[in-house]
């Protein structure tokens, strides 16, 4: 994690967070997360290094396993969620609005590509997720990521013969 806000793990550590957040939704544990109960509250988890053969982003999914708590349906709500660059500053995708749910779900968001989508700029990625601001009691868990990023390859470099059967002259 780069930034945490006032995120804890399930034993209310600190430091760390992206080991209780699982990486993957096929088969989650669903027995560590990161958790807030404050109100508009972010937390930054870095993405690794894109491949070698990264030339553009061409789409991104999302997946969050999470669960909103609160009592009586007054839940502490999420509110969004976006990719930046490593910067934490710099977006590279469209903010998207995180629907939750009492029970822990799997969601899958779509968000747009609005900024660079070179290797460089998504390499360190960070995905903010963040709480709303409403006034709710509760608590909102993030137990397991996946971020999906298509690319496209870099193109090959192809040399042309000098000479053969075919070449001219």
């Amino acid at each position: 994690d780069y930034s945490r806000g006032s995120w804890v793990n399930e034993s209310a550590g600190t430091t760390n967070l992206y080991l209780s957040v699982n990486e993957g939704t096929g088969t989650p544990d669903d027995l560590d997360y990161a958790v807030t109960s404050d109100n508009s509250d972010s937390i930054f988890l870095e993405l690794d290094d894109m491949p070698s053969d990264f030339w553009e982003a061409t789409s991104v999914i999302v997946r969050l396993r999470i669960r909103e708590s609160g009592s009586k349906g007054d839940y502490r709500r999420f509110s969004s969620g976006q990719i930046y660059q490593n910067d934490a500053t710099t977006a590279i995708s469209d903010s998207f609005t995180i629907t939750g749910t009492g029970t822990t779900t799997t969601f899958s968001y779509n968000p747009s590509i609005s900024g660079p989508a070179n290797r460089t700029a998504w390499s360190g990625a960070k995905l903010r997720v963040s709480t709303g601001s409403a006034d709710d009691s509760g608590s909102c868990y993030i137990y397991a990521v996946e971020v999906e990023i298509n690319y496209s390859s870099a193109p090959a470099t192809v040399q042309l013969l000098s000479s053969g059967p075919n070449s001219p002259g």
